[in-house]
């Protein structure tokens, strides 16, 4: 590209994060978590990029080979195959990184949930005593009601 340079996804996310207001625990793991799988995303599209660009070579070398080389052509498409793995495995493994990583973050925030309201009712239990009167006379009510 030709002109002024712009700033990569990663660098935006990451001035983004650093301009968010105070975050719970669960905001950290899970910004945390987009920002690591962005670096992922980012990192296996380098690698898919480079294997695309050595796709391209091959193809440009098999179009301009025309005197039938067969050997030289059948190790290019050998050569094409592994790259198309390698592309395969790899989005396979960014996709098995990020979903083992959404489950310890739901883990993570499900319990956190589960943390705040057990205290939540704790705190409730304690007052309601003091809020609400203690036996059926303060209520008005007769022992027989």
């Amino acid at each position: 590209r030709h002109g002024k340079s712009r700033p990569t996804p990663a660098h935006r996310r990451s001035t983004r994060l650093a301009m968010a207001p105070k975050m719970t625990a669960a905001d950290e793991a899970l910004a945390r978590f987009k920002q690591e799988a962005a670096n992922l995303v980012d990192e296996h599209y380098a690698k898919m990029a480079a294997d695309t660009k050595a796709f391209d070579v091959l193809v440009k070398r098999h179009k301009t080979s025309a005197d039938g080389h067969v050997e030289a052509d059948t190790e290019n498409f050998a050569t094409l195959k592994q790259l198309m793995s390698r592309a395969k495995s790899s989005i396979k493994e960014t996709h098995r990184v990020e979903q083992a990583v959404v489950n310890e973050i739901e883990t993570s925030c499900l319990s956190e949930i589960k943390q705040i309201h057990q205290k939540a009712s704790r705190r409730l239990d304690a007052i309601t005593p003091e809020a609400l009167p203690g036996d059926d006379q303060q209520l008005g009510l007769s022992p027989g009601d």
